[in-house]
């Protein structure tokens, strides 16, 4: 009885935090740095008569907010269509940055039906693209890496980063606190995270959750 209580606090607090969540993400959506930036990066090359990329750009945008927009972020999903959603958003962000920004998907296959938040990693990449990416003036990778352990499965995001201009900031910003407060209330004790700067540059922000598929 009381791991029944338990979990139905559980739920009712990640119904809550998903509630907090999908408002934050709508915001994001109509986020007038984001939009504005691309927009201006499509006109430019509607200008430059790069038809090609502008309809590429078009495409992952649509894309990108078609799969915000339709997924509660109560639900879990393949860990493969997760990380297409985040490659989507980096080719819009790679419209600004050219060959400044790289993205490596380092996922094993096998791992790709597993089972996460709906859009855990958005905030990982996108503090990777704010810090890390538009901090530095020569080319920076990010990385998406998953492997398991045991039965967990362990995720990482990490850029390599280098800040010209001095200490790049800690980025232990509201996205970041909000993944871990997302795993606390979804899988309590058997899930973690951690973060913190990479010794050769850049940062990684490595997370573990039970592995579940559907």
């Amino acid at each position: 009885e009381a791991e029944l209580k338990d979990q139905t606090l559980r739920l009712l607090s990640a119904q809550a935090l998903a509630a907090d969540a999908q408002n934050r993400m709508l915001r994001y959506q109509i986020n007038p740095h984001f939009l504005f930036n691309t927009l201006n990066a499509l006109s430019s090359l509607i200008l430059e008569k790069e038809t090609a990329k502008a309809e590429r750009v078009v495409l992952s945008l649509a894309s990108f907010l078609r799969f915000t927009l339709e997924k509660d972020l109560a639900d879990k999903i393949p860990l493969g269509r997760e990380i297409e959603a985040q490659r989507q958003y980096l080719t819009i962000e790679q419209t600004r940055f050219e060959d400044r920004l790289m993205f490596v998907d380092r996922t094993p296959p096998g791992l790709h039906e597993t089972l996460v938040p709906a859009l855990i990693l958005q905030p990982l990449v996108e503090n990777a693209v704010k810090y890390g990416v538009a901090r530095s003036t020569r080319p920076v990778t990010i990385e998406i890496e998953a492997e398991t352990r045991g039965d967990q499965m362990v995720i990482a995001v990490r850029d390599d980063s280098r800040s010209e201009d001095g200490p790049q900031p800690a980025r232990l910003g509201l996205g970041l606190e909000n993944v871990r407060r997302r795993l606390e209330v979804m899988y309590g004790p058997k899930a973690w995270l951690e973060a913190g700067p990479r010794a050769g540059g850049g940062f990684e922000v490595k997370f573990a959750l039970p592995r579940e598929t559907a």
